[in-house]
C-alpha cells in the first residue's frame, strides 16, 4: 500500500475543499520532525481525517518516536488494537468522541468571560487564519450560493428555527446605538486597521464598485452621510455680522467670494478675504 500517495492525497483534497464545522489543526510537516508554525504548514483537517494522517505517518516513519507518540497521544490504543483495519474504524469512533467532547467545552466555558490574554490569543488565530493562502478563496467557495437564511451547517433554517430567533432578537435594545466610542477604542480600531496586511486588489474595487452600481440611498441616509462629514464654519462679514454656515463654497458663490481664499484664511496663511474672516467650527 502507497501510504505516501494516501497521505498526499488527503492533504491536498483537503486544502482545496476545507473541512465544515468542527476541525483540528494540523502540522503538515510535524513539529517533531522540524515542521514549523508557518502558515504553508498548516492546514485544518476532520478529526476523522487527523486520525488517518497520523496513522499513515506511522506507517512512512515507523521507528521515529515523536511520530509515534503523537499518535499515541490521540487515542491511546492497547496492546490488542494494533491491527490496521482496527484502526481505521476506531477513527469514526475518535471523531465522534471529539465532537461531543467540544460540545461539552462549550456548554462549559458558555456565559465565562474570558481574560484579556485569552480574548488576544483568539484574535491573534483568528489574524493567522485568515492570512493563510487560500483560505478566503476556499471560504468564498463555501459560501457561493448559500442564501443569508443558511446556518453553520449548510442547511436552510427551520421554520420553528426562524421564530425562536425573531423573538430572541425583539425587543432586545442595541448596547452601543447612540453610544460613541471612546477615544481608547477609536485608537485600538484605527491601529487594528492600519495593522491589517489586506489591501484590496483592483479586481476587488472592480467588483465592489459593480455590487454597489445603481443602489440608490434614502434620503435618510444621504442626510446622515451629508451630516457626518460636512463642517460648520464661523465667518465674520466687513460690517462685524456673524454667520454659521455649513456650506462654504455656496456661501461663497452667493456673497461672490473666493473660496480657496476663504480657507486660507481659516488656515491662518491670509489675515482676511475683502474684510471677512471665517473659523472653523469642527473637523
Amino acid at each position: 500500500m502507497n501510504y505516501q500517495k494516501i497521505h498526499d492525497h488527503i492533504i491536498q483534497n483537503t486544502q482545496q475543499n476545507p473541512p465544515v464545522g468542527y476541525v483540528e489543526r494540523h502540522h503538515i510537516i510535524p513539529t517533531c520532525m522540524n515542521g514549523n508554525d508557518n502558515l504553508n504548514n498548516l492546514i485544518d483537517l476532520s478529526a476523522r481525517q487527523h486520525f488517518i494522517i497520523h496513522w499513515l505517518l506511522t506507517k512512512l516513519y515507523p521507528d521515529h518516536q515523536g511520530i509515534r507518540y503523537a499518535f499515541h497521544m490521540m487515542f491511546h490504543p492497547d496492546s490488542s488494537s494494533t491491527r490496521e483495519d482496527v484502526h481505521l474504524s476506531k477513527s469514526r469512533t475518535y471523531e465522534y468522541h471529539k465532537i461531543q467532547m467540544a460540545k461539552f467545552t462549550s456548554l462549559r466555558f458558555k456565559g465565562r468571560a474570558k481574560t484579556p490574554e485569552q480574548r488576544e490569543k483568539i484574535r491573534q488565530s483568528s489574524l493567522l487564519r485568515w492570512q493563510r493562502p487560500g483560505e478566503k478563496a476556499a471560504q468564498s467557495c463555501r459560501m457561493m450560493g448559500r442564501p443569508a437564511t443558511y446556518g453553520h451547517t449548510g442547511k436552510p433554517h427551520s421554520e420553528a428555527t426562524k421564530l425562536k430567533m425573531s423573538q430572541t432578537m425583539k425587543g432586545r435594545p442595541s448596547k452601543r446605538k447612540g453610544i460613541p466610542s471612546s477615544p481608547d477604542a477609536v485608537a485600538k480600531m484605527k491601529a487594528t486597521k492600519r495593522s491589517n496586511p489586506h489591501r484590496y486588489t483592483d479586481e476587488e474595487k472592480l467588483k465592489i464598485s459593480l455590487a454597489l452600481t445603481g443602489q440608490k440611498r434614502s434620503v435618510a441616509t444621504r442626510n446622515r452621510i451629508a451630516a457626518g462629514i460636512s463642517k460648520t464654519w464661523h465667518l465674520i462679514d466687513p460690517t462685524g455680522q456673524h454667520y454659521t454656515i455649513t456650506n462654504l463654497q455656496s456661501f461663497c458663490r452667493v456673497h461672490q467670494l473666493n473660496p480657496g481664499n476663504m480657507s486660507s484664511v481659516a488656515s491662518g496663511n491670509l489675515p482676511h478675504h475683502k474684510g471677512w474672516k471665517v473659523s472653523r467650527v469642527n473637523t
